[in-house]
């Protein structure tokens, strides 16, 4: 275990994934416990019931779809996502610095790199 990884388990501080999803996130239970008394969903989840009422901060800064998309970075992945082609392809500076972790479907930012590149 790295220092970084001591202090959190992605890039993103704010990224914090649910029990039984993320090998790294599941080293600290302390945290997970903690987000769900707060009432903060986790990384990838929406609100829900009575007292789980607010977003997770890195979808709600960084959401799904968007250009700025958290899941394109390898770091901010949860470890059952590593092969999965579901998860949107990496940047190529994330499949630079960790791997590439198997996303495979083309951000919308790329297709349309490729659209401009074919004229």
């Amino acid at each position: 275990m790295t220092h970084i990884d001591a202090q959190f388990p992605h890039c993103d501080s704010r990224i914090l994934h649910a029990p039984g999803e993320c090998e790294a996130c599941d080293r600290h239970p302390d945290w997970q416990e903690l987000r769900t008394s707060w009432g903060i969903a986790y990384t990838g989840h929406a609100p829900e019931g009575d007292w789980i009422q607010t977003p997770c901060p890195a979808d709600a800064a960084r959401p799904a779809g968007s250009p700025a998309d958290h899941r394109q970075w390898g770091g901010n992945k949860p470890t059952s996502a590593t092969g999965d082609p579901s998860w949107p392809a990496e940047t190529s500076a994330s499949q630079m610095l960790y791997g590439d972790k198997g996303g495979r479907v083309p951000t919308r930012w790329r297709h349309l790199w490729r659209v401009w590149w074919r004229r």
